[in-house]
């Protein structure tokens, strides 16, 4: 028997936590200038998702995993926060892959960008362990530029929760492509504009965007059609930031049967939506988007 979705919902304490303590990591590196050279469009572009209980319940079935206690699901998948950070060319990816492997101790790296996957993926993604001291959290970054973003983006449906047969017979095309993005990546580079990178700490502070200051919980129905969007602010005290979120998941499970739950951390909705590019937002439901 499976654990209970508030269970699970209720495991992910640590995870939320980490999503806090990286993301901040992360657009540190970013705003003071670390290999970014248009910060705006880096930040614009950062996604975080944690796995939502139906999500991990999913995988769980699909891959034979079975635990006696929600607790033990996080020793059992390493997926279940992921960052994507998408940059715009080769030597901004490379400057971000210096910053992780320097700032996050390193379980595995498959670097793709010279000798892409058989399909064609192409970027860096790294399986990482955060520890504080008192407890250790398993996460994955994503690291690509934008026509990487661009090629994921266009094959997401071969792959998602699909066998293998699917993308299969479309792998030519699949390499086509991806030689092709490449090909303008190289030229993009050579086309790069060399600036200045700011050396002094930026005007604002990271803390108070929409990235840090809120969750998204987007609930999207059979289909991949977008339903609405629930903001929580957060108050930056991880336990009971936590219970807020857990009761209002829960909250929409019971309002929303059949539908899809996604948690995660964005600059707006539209960035949501650069990274999610399977789902469709019907015109009159625009206002549910809070954009």
């Amino acid at each position: 028997m499976p654990p209970p979705r508030r269970a699970v919902e209720e495991a992910l304490l640590p995870y939320r936590t980490c999503r806090r303590l990286v993301l901040g990591d992360i657009l540190e590196q970013i705003t003071r200038g670390g290999g970014v050279a248009n910060t705006f469009l880096a930040i614009s572009r950062l996604f975080v998702r944690v796995k939502s209980a139906d999500s991990i319940l999913e995988k769980m079935e699909r891959k034979g995993i079975t635990v006696a206690d929600a607790s033990e699901i996080p020793a059992r998948m390493t997926d279940i926060l992921g960052f994507r950070i998408i940059v715009e060319n080769i030597e901004e990816l490379r400057a971000i892959q210096r910053f992780v492997e320097a700032k996050f101790e390193v379980s595995s790296r498959r670097d793709q960008v010279e000798h892409p996957s058989e399909f064609g993926e192409r970027g860096v993604r790294y399986s990482l362990r955060y520890s504080d001291g008192a407890s250790a959290c398993l996460f994955e970054i994503q690291v690509r530029t934008f026509l990487q973003q661009c090629w994921a983006s266009r094959s997401f449906h071969l792959f998602h929760k699909k066998p293998r047969e699917v993308a299969l017979k479309r792998r030519d095309t699949l390499l086509s492509l991806s030689d092709s993005l490449s090909s303008a990546d190289r030229a993009a580079q050579s086309l790069s504009e060399k600036r200045s990178l700011p050396t002094a700490g930026p005007t604002f502070d990271w803390k108070d965007l929409p990235l840090c200051s809120q969750v998204n919980l987007i609930v999207v129905e059979p289909g991949e059609l977008f339903s609405t969007h629930v903001v929580i602010r957060l108050t930056g005290k991880d336990s009971q930031d936590h219970e807020v979120i857990v009761r209002r998941k829960v909250e929409l499970y019971a309002s929303h049967p059949n539908c899809a739950i996604v948690e995660c951390s964005c600059l707006n909705f539209l960035s949501f939506l650069l990274n999610e590019p399977l789902v469709w937002v019907p015109l009159d439901r625009l206002e549910k988007a809070v954009l």
